[in-house]
């Protein structure tokens, strides 16, 4: 891992995680950030995204959620030096799963 990708994943391990979920898989890195999607049980996408934006201490809504155009709930923060972006779906059952991505700008 080159050292611009170490600090991106040091920033990511300092994200708050959403309680009571799970990582799908690993957290994959390309030139568009590192991402790792989340499963979480007795929840919904709402819930998922009002966590982050009270959990986000520090950073700042860039965009607030909204659906995008599969359907799924999307929000975008930046602390200035990243930029974060969270999108999350129910997937039934009091399921959500939800994609984290962490970038610099």
């Amino acid at each position: 891992m080159s050292a611009a990708a170490d600090q991106v994943y040091g920033r990511f391990v300092e994200l708050p995680r959403y309680p009571r979920s799970e990582p799908t898989g690993p957290a994959t890195s390309s030139s568009s950030g590192l991402t790792r999607a989340f499963r979480a049980a007795d929840a919904s996408a709402d819930t998922v995204l009002e966590f982050y934006v009270d959990a986000l201490v520090g950073w700042t809504v860039v965009e607030a959620p909204r659906p995008d155009d599969a359907g799924a709930l999307r929000a975008r923060w930046s602390d200035g030096a990243y930029r974060l972006t969270i999108t999350a779906a129910d997937v039934g059952g009091g399921v959500a799963e939800f994609r984290v991505v962490l970038s610099k700008p």
